[in-house]
């Protein structure tokens, strides 16, 4: 006589428990296949990532650890950019001494901030996309901010500036040699620009609306 589930009804116990140990044995073996596959199924993307994908923008549409890690680089970059313009554009509008310091402090915390998280960033990039970019962001971006540094620390000594904190108005002398500063501060700035446009989206910025050639990828 038979069981519902298949099993004769005289079959000795012991009998019973084997073939359920072998049952467990069998979905246990099965569960640590689909592990081993899994993780080489993520191994093998990371090579195909580093080694033969094409060198792409910079991931910033999900909430990958990826897209993460590019969308704070970005933001650290460009706020600083944007407080080093904020400020030369106060200074040569001789705009009133507490807005041109409230950007200077807003500038140096950005700074700051870069700073203190540039070395997370020169490895996430090479983990997250290629040493190439890695050495980019060390070499290039990092000289031309220290030459945007230099140059705002200038227009920070200027003598509009001066004339400010003595509490009287620029002349125009002191306003034309502080505007030829600001002009070498703006260019800074935009090489800055430049170069991180190229790191984060491996093209060069277009310069109007009516470019409609396609793009070197400069990442490759």
């Amino acid at each position: 006589m038979t069981k519902t589930d298949g099993t004769p009804e005289n079959e000795p116990a012991w009998l019973r428990r084997l073939r359920r140990s072998a049952f467990a044995v069998v979905l246990l073996a099965a569960g640590a296949l689909l592990g081993q596959i899994t993780n080489l199924a993520d191994g093998l993307g990371k090579l195909y990532d580093r080694y033969i994908r094409e060198p792409e923008a910079f991931t910033v549409a999900d909430r990958s650890a990826k897209a993460i890690f590019s969308d704070q680089l970005a933001q650290r970059a460009w706020r600083r950019l944007f407080w080093a313009n904020n400020f030369r554009g106060r200074v040569e509008t001789v705009a009133p001494l507490a807005d041109i310091d409230a950007s200077w402090k807003a500038y140096i915390e950005a700074d700051a901030d870069w700073n203190a998280n540039l070395m997370s960033a020169i490895v996430g990039l090479s983990r997250h996309y290629d040493e190439k970019r890695s050495w980019r962001l060390e070499g290039e971006v990092q000289t031309l901010f220290s030459k945007l540094d230099d140059e705002l620390a200038a227009l920070r000594n200027s003598e509009v500036v001066k004339a400010l904190r003595e509490g009287r108005k620029p002349n125009e002398q002191e306003s034309a040699n502080t505007k030829i500063i600001s002009k070498r501060v703006k260019e800074a700035s935009e090489n800055v620009n430049v170069e991180l446009y190229k790191l984060v989206r491996c093209i060069v910025p277009p310069k109007g609306k009516s470019e409609s050639k396609p793009y070197e990828n400069l990442c490759l």
